[in-house]
């Protein structure tokens, strides 16, 4: 994914899931790129699509969490942030603390 196609999805994501869309459609196959795609099909109500792209990104990174996600690239705005792990985990990927407990789902 070009570094241009991050920055627009970081800024406005997931306020416009649409446009999020459209950005990936020029992007390359990528692991953020199914990350992206997962979270705006989830917040569209797609959860059949989102899970079907986050299993291609749990393909090439079998050990993702959501929580592990957070650490290494936070989300600054709290509500976003939320907003953000609520989607990736509605998409199916795991959402899961330093001690492996599994959070329980969440409402979107």
């Amino acid at each position: 994914m070009t570094s241009l196609a991050a920055v627009q999805l970081r800024t406005n994501f997931p306020e416009f899931p649409e446009d999020a869309l459209q950005t990936l459609q020029s992007t390359g196959d990528s692991f953020y790129r199914w990350l992206y795609e997962a979270g705006s099909h989830a917040s569209l109500g797609d959860i059949e699509t989102a899970k079907k792209i986050s299993s291609k990104a749990l393909g090439n990174n079998p050990g993702y969490t959501v929580a592990g996600e957070m650490r290494r690239d936070p989300v600054l705005d709290p509500i976003k942030r939320r907003r953000w792990e609520e989607l990736l985990f509605a998409a199916g990927l795991r959402y899961h603390d330093d001690t492996g407990k599994i959070i329980p789902s969440v409402q979107i």
